[in-house]
């Protein structure tokens, strides 16, 4: 067994992280996924294997594990005699549904480059001592770290090919209905409920019993209205009530009243929500010949879920990002598609991909706009999550702002 030196000070085993989130040091807890890879591959392969320690996220300890093809004693499907490169992800938090995550990702398969599961523990007894999610890892350079290796014109290639990534996730079927996603034995895509306190129930989007699941949400206009309902009834239940959050969600109706009437679109298109398509979740690959990057995979697809139309339609505004920008410039959703570039480079790649997704999808950018100037996307994020932090409370305030440009003309 051993550890990649390359990795050994990555967030995952870092001091800040281990604090942060009370995990037991890398140095004790490479031993129970060793007893991990012994319970599911064999003792000789155990001892063979190679961990490292990845950049954890905020829900998820990641951790690489190879296992050498000559030490494999359990024959695997698709294997073809190479090393098994495999990605271990750990739950943080307890509320985290392996299961539903799981079915998820092999419900997107045939339609989406997804990673491929090879186990996964709901429970905590296992040689682990908790939940996770053991999956192949994909192929491929992080595209948020390989952008600016590229020339304009590999750059322009990307941007296309992130136009049909989108078209194709929209096309993914799902059945009817807004809410986060599940899959039942046959891979068919289940819409569960959004927790009405998100707060006390982190992951509560678990489906009910039969005699209590409530029709599904078909449109933007039902979605908002019952949820302000839903959220009503849960501050009203406080002792005293909650008079402060009602006189909230009082401003909450009438303004996203006004923006859904103005801006939503009319039909209730539904499409599948990646809440964080970033350049960071997506892989590329040269090709053989190194003539040609391709898009070889996309990840953390923990929180899709099905959205509206307009919702789900991301602005990848990081693909004609400067090096001049900083990070906090450099953001995956929030982009305003009218705003300047810093460059003919940047305007070159930009145009390649708006040329691409009109083509694929007529009237996105439109879509995008009417989205951007209604605040849909923060009208969508309180009806789903309700009001909880000062944050919020300013978010209202834009949402009440774009209200009042309507009005007053």
């Amino acid at each position: 067994m051993g550890i990649d030196p390359a990795t050994q000070y990555s967030d995952a085993g870092s001091e800040t992280s281990t604090v942060v989130y009370s995990h037991e040091p890398f140095t004790t807890y490479q031993t129970r996924v060793l007893d991990l890879v012994c319970a599911l591959y064999g003792s000789a392969t155990a001892k063979s294997a190679q961990i490292a320690r990845l950049p954890g996220g905020g829900f998820n300890r990641i951790i690489r594990i190879t296992l050498p093809a000559s030490s494999i004693e359990i024959t695997l499907s698709a294997f073809n005699s190479q090393d098994l490169d495999l990605i271990l992800r750990i739950p943080r938090f307890d509320c985290t549904d392996v299961a539903v995550q799981v079915s998820v990702l092999r419900a997107l398969g045939p339609s989406l480059p997804v990673p491929w599961i090879e186990h996964y523990d709901a429970r905590s007894d296992n040689a682990l001592g908790q939940p996770y999610v053991l999956m192949r890892r994909l192929t491929g350079h992080n595209l948020h770290d390989t952008l600016f290796e590229m020339t304009t014109n590999e750059r322009c290639q990307i941007a296309k090919q992130v136009a049909e990534l989108i078209v194709k996730i929209h096309a993914v079927s799902l059945p009817p209905g807004i809410g986060p996603l599940s899959a039942d034995d046959t891979g068919q895509l289940r819409i569960m409920q959004f927790p009405v306190d998100p707060l006390n129930q982190d992951h509560e989007w678990v489906e009910k019993e039969a005699e209590d699941v409530k029709p599904p949400l078909m449109t933007f206009h039902s979605f908002v209205s019952t949820r302000i309902a839903d959220l009503r009834a849960l501050a009203q239940q406080h002792d005293p009530p909650d008079t402060f959050r009602l006189k909230l969600l009082d401003k909450f109706v009438s303004a996203s009243s006004t923006l859904l009437d103005a801006y939503a679109l009319p039909s209730s298109s539904i499409a599948l929500f990646h809440r964080d398509f970033a350049a960071r979740n997506i892989l590329v690959t040269h090709n053989t010949d190194r003539t040609r990057w391709s898009i070889s995979g996309v990840l953390d697809w923990d929180e899709c879920e099905a959205a509206p139309l307009e919702i789900s339609g991301v602005w990848p505004g990081w693909l004609w990002a400067s090096d001049q920008e900083g990070e906090a410039d450099f953001e995956e959703n929030e982009w305003d598609p009218d705003l300047p570039v810093l460059d003919d480079k940047s305007e070159r790649i930009k145009k390649s991909f708006v040329d691409e997704i009109e083509k694929l999808k007529p009237g996105f950018l439109d879509m995008v706009r009417r989205t951007r100037d209604g605040c849909l996307r923060l009208v969508y994020e309180r009806a789903r999550e309700g009001f909880f932090s000062n944050e919020h409370v300013k978010e209202l305030d834009r949402i009440e702002e774009a209200a009042k440009k309507l009005t007053v003309s």
